[in-house]
């Protein structure tokens, strides 16, 4: 990459179609330098999802239309972190608070 950006989303998303495709980030995978955390966007919809992202490399996943369309919001938030944390991706730090995308922390309670 000719730019060195703390941190890099893949959208599987394509903005004209709307179509989501995963083979976006497979693609684009060996182009991204593994030293730039990887954000893996759109079409992420069940744990095995989670894990398909954290063997890409992602250190941070961006869900949407499954938290949208989700029975519940906090069921599937859990289900979907806790699929992360058994691939090894969790974005908790040691004192549980959860790292995000700005760089700021969040306690699981907002």
């Amino acid at each position: 990459l000719a730019l060195r950006p703390r941190l890099l989303g893949v959208n599987n998303r394509n903005l004209r179609t709307l179509q989501v495709d995963l083979g976006t980030t497979e693609r684009l995978r060996p182009h991204i330098p593994k030293t730039i955390p990887l954000v893996v966007e759109s079409g992420i919809h069940t744990p095995e999802d989670v894990r398909w992202a954290a063997r890409q490399g992602a250190t941070a996943i961006l869900v949407g239309t499954a938290l949208v369309r989700a029975p519940s919001i906090p069921e599937k938030v859990r289900t979907l972190v806790e699929a992360g944390k058994r691939a090894g991706s969790s974005g908790q730090t040691a004192d549980g608070r959860w790292q995000m995308a700005d760089g700021s922390q969040q306690t699981a309670d907002r």
